[in-house]
């Protein structure tokens, strides 16, 4: 059947903090780039400039991607946390749409982050489960 949601959205978020930190990472050499430029002279200032501002680029486009990682986990997280503890799912077709946007390395990493024991309640799927898993 494939990966729960739960585990897709447990998944997507992880790899939005991948990208965060490769991100962050990103701009420490930019900011060493930027320092080695200060004691370079013309021409090879302009090249490390150069490599300066495409470096940021790419980590504000790491960002943004992060970004949007992090969000479709959490609407992932929202749907399984009532569907979970619900034990039902009356909108299948939104559930579905959330899927569809989680990212292949949530696909591929989603069976690690399977826990059947992931909400803290021991009472069935319903209102009293739903109470439990939201206090946590």
């Amino acid at each position: 059947m494939g990966p729960s949601l739960l585990a897709l959205s447990r998944a997507e978020e992880q790899a939005a903090k991948d990208q965060f930190a490769l991100k962050l990472r990103l701009q420490v050499a930019v900011v060493a780039i930027a320092l080695i430029a200060q004691f370079v002279k013309a021409p090879g200032a302009y090249f490390l400039a150069l490599a300066v501002a495409l470096g940021e680029g790419l980590a504000w486009w790491m960002g943004h991607r992060a970004r949007e990682q992090q969000h479709v986990a959490e609407e992932g997280l929202r749907r399984s946390t009532l569907t979970g503890l619900l034990g039902t799912n009356g909108e299948a077709l939104d559930a579905a749409d959330v899927t569809m946007r989680f990212s292949d390395s949530a696909r591929a990493n989603a069976d690690a982050w399977e826990d059947d024991n992931y909400w803290a309640t021991d009472q069935p799927p319903g209102p009293g489960a739903l109470r439990d898993g939201l206090q946590e």
